[in-house]
């Protein structure tokens, strides 16, 4: 009980965030709703969203997540507002939102964000681009995810505005994250951290829910630009999660050291409904819907951590884990089954809630003095 009262002073969430998570995440989910329904209340959201991301977008082109966290050994954000890659998806949402409704006033932010991955992007090797993590206060790669978004971005702006000059960046990231993968008996996956830092166990870790994340994305632009390392890496990444799925539905968020977490959150599991509509596999796309629906809708917002066994471990409003969860839910309704209504009043209830909280809220993964404090205490604690 004492370490549990703890922990959660130590993690106690943060008030009054905006994250550009929120806002792309809310605005693929209103582009959904309206292709689905075709009504003007999701344009309207869709296109008040696209003002807000262009408002929120930084003099270098890139996007700030909207607090700091930790993203490696001693490694945070070490300005309170930069750029990080991640959250380029803002961009790549913008360029959504062109390719539906063919608006101009979006066409700037977008080349500034393209221009952002340009000039961060560098050669490696044999061919190989990539692109750090945070890139104002980190030069070199040290996390494969923000890559994968980064490509996944430039691939969709070459398409939709015709404009090879980014061909190399494309096809050199996508060999970079081949590269990348760890290869087991045609099944791959990444390991969170770049494969050269796994001498030390401290960088072993694998994130099922951002290989999830990473993969959509990958195959979402395999539809419009082939790549036969793009190919690869969706190959042998699907088999990886189609087999943790068959293992069990409730795929665990991180598997490190040979054991899984606990804790489901929300906001990564449902990048697995996803992959599930891209791999067209209704009976995955069921199960994993009904366990979004039964387990973690509470009739309000999308409870953010639970266990497998459904108990809650967070129960609290978290308007970023939300946003994550109705884009997936917005992409089912989209694609598999726009008639599930107890689906579609639990997306809408959830843009408005959304909407009406000017998208800020409370956020968990804050990096707070207070966690600071309690980390250092905690390594020198290992030392003895």
């Amino acid at each position: 009980m004492f370490r549990e009262y703890i922990l959660k002073i130590i993690n106690k969430p943060i008030n009054n965030i905006k994250s550009s998570q929120t806002l792309y995440e809310a605005l693929f989910t209103a582009i959904n709703m309206d292709l689905a329904y075709k009504k003007s209340i999701y344009k309207n959201q869709a296109f008040d969203l696209a003002k807000e991301i262009i408002e929120s977008q930084l003099v270098d082109g890139g996007f700030d997540i909207g607090y700091n966290f930790s993203f490696g050994k001693n490694m945070s954000k070490k300005n309170s507002v930069e750029s990080t890659t991640p959250e380029i998806l803002s961009i790549f949402a913008l360029i959504e939102f062109y390719d539906v409704y063919h608006e101009d006033f979006v066409i700037q932010s977008i080349l500034k964000g393209i221009d952002w991955i340009k000039c961060n992007s560098y050669l490696i090797e044999n061919h190989s681009y990539a692109i750090p993590y945070a890139p104002n206060s980190f030069y070199e790669v040290h996390i494969s995810n923000g890559v994968s978004f980064a490509v996944a971005t430039l691939t969709y702006y070459m398409k939709v505005f015709n404009d090879f000059s980014v061909k190399h960046l494309c096809d050199g990231m996508f060999h970079y994250l081949r590269n990348e993968l760890i290869v087991k008996e045609n099944i791959g996956y990444w390991n969170y951290f770049e494969k050269k830092l796994i001498k030390d166990n401290y960088y072993i870790k694998i994130d099922n829910y951002h290989i999830a994340q990473q993969l959509y994305y990958h195959m979402y632009v395999d539809k419009l630009y082939r790549n036969n390392d793009n190919k690869e890496i969706i190959d042998l990444v699907s088999r990886y999660l189609k087999n943790e799925l068959k293992k069990n539905i409730a795929v665990p968020y991180i598997v490190a050291d040979g054991k899984c977490s606990k804790d489901i959150h929300t906001w990564g599991y449902c990048a697995l409904l996803l992959c599930a509509l891209e791999w067209s596999d209704q009976n995955l796309i069921d199960e994993i819907k009904r366990l979004i629906m039964e387990k973690m809708w509470n009739g309000s917002h999308f409870i953010p951590i639970i266990q497998e066994n459904g108990i809650v471990v967070d129960a609290s409003y978290y308007p970023r884990s939300d946003a994550w969860v109705l884009h997936s839910l917005s992409g089912y309704l989209c694609i598999s089954n726009k008639d599930d209504l107890k689906v579609k009043n639990a997306v809408d209830y959830g843009l408005n809630r959304l909407s009406s909280s000017g998208y800020i809220g409370c956020e968990n993964h804050v990096l707070t003095f207070r966690k600071k404090l309690f980390n250092k205490v905690v390594n020198i604690v290992k030392k003895y």
